[in-house]
């Protein structure tokens, strides 16, 4: 968890930036520049541990505060292996949050939009024959300099056919909250107007 690790990473004063309240300074660029929250070196020390396990495939689960950071690692890991796949996905990737903006972002080669599970697993089992994505659901891609979405999937897989989560591999003992925030629905119950879900 790259989160925890750049919390830890950084100075006792810039840990404000994880309150609630400062959600809204991780959208922006020159903000977190100028402020120094995140060093290139950090990024770059995880690019080479990612690479070291030498993946075609790179997904990024993509909320509000990570969109930049994960941006930035994008870069770093194309600039290092051009021909690595990177997948954006997650609650920011819809399109009309920063969906289409990634999709056009020239490190990221898909976007997953919506229930992602099994347009992720359709990447992964199709990987060699990419142009075969122009018209699969669930993905937004760039076509000529403009976002595409090809088109919603029809029916997200169950959540109760997917195993319980396996958090083994975290370095839970980092959270200062001791605890670890765990979704068991899908989605919202209500349809507000104004609301993109």
């Amino acid at each position: 968890d790259f989160n925890i690790e750049l919390y830890h990473a950084v100075d006792k004063e810039k840990k404000n930036w994880w309150n609630r309240d400062a959600f809204f300074l991780w959208a922006y660029n020159e903000i977190i520049k100028k402020r120094g929250v995140i060093s290139y070196e950090l990024l770059e020390g995880w690019a080479q541990r990612i690479l070291s396990k030498e993946v075609k495939m790179v997904g990024f689960s993509v909320y509000h505060t990570g969109y930049l950071i994960s941006l930035a690692l994008a870069r770093i890991l194309k600039s290092y292996k051009p021909d690595i796949t990177i997948v954006f996905g997650g609650p920011e990737m819809w399109i009309h949050c920063r969906g289409r903006e990634a999709a056009l972002e020239a490190e990221v080669d898909f976007v997953i939009v919506g229930e992602g599970e099994m347009t992720f697993l359709n990447l992964l089992n199709n990987l060699t024959d990419s142009a075969s994505f122009q018209n699969y659901p669930g993905i937004l891609l760039e076509k000529n300099g403009i976002a595409h979405f090809t088109e919603h999937p029809s029916n997200p897989a169950p959540i109760n056919e997917f195993p319980t989560p396996d958090f083994s591999g975290l370095p839970l003992e980092l959270y200062t909250e001791q605890s670890l925030s765990y979704e068991t629905s899908r989605g919202c119950i209500n349809r507000c107007s104004f609301c993109f879900e």
